[in-house]
């Protein structure tokens, strides 16, 4: 019995095979399919780099927070030091 994974429609598989071929839209002249591969790659590049923005963002308020949670931390371990008191 031959495995679904071993048959092969023989159709063109690679990117630059795609390259080649051309569609057509209704009322429209053949356009290279490469466009529309090239405006959905843009449209990816935007998102990624978008989420990107959105994540350094968020570094840098969490890294803000961490800062200020530090800064108030060893306040108070300061602040216990005086009355020779340790907090655990």
């Amino acid at each position: 019995m031959q495995s679904c994974y071993a048959l092969h429609s023989g159709l063109p598989t690679s990117s630059a095979a795609h390259s080649l071929l051309k569609v057509r839209k209704a009322g429209k002249q053949l356009m290279p399919m490469t466009n529309e591969t090239h405006q959905d790659d843009t449209l990816k590049l935007k998102r990624l780099t978008d989420a990107v923005r959105g994540f350094d963002v968020l570094a840098i308020v969490f890294g803000q927070q961490i800062q200020k949670c530090n800064e108030e931390l060893h306040a108070a371990l300061e602040e216990n030091k005086k009355y020779g008191t340790l907090l655990i």
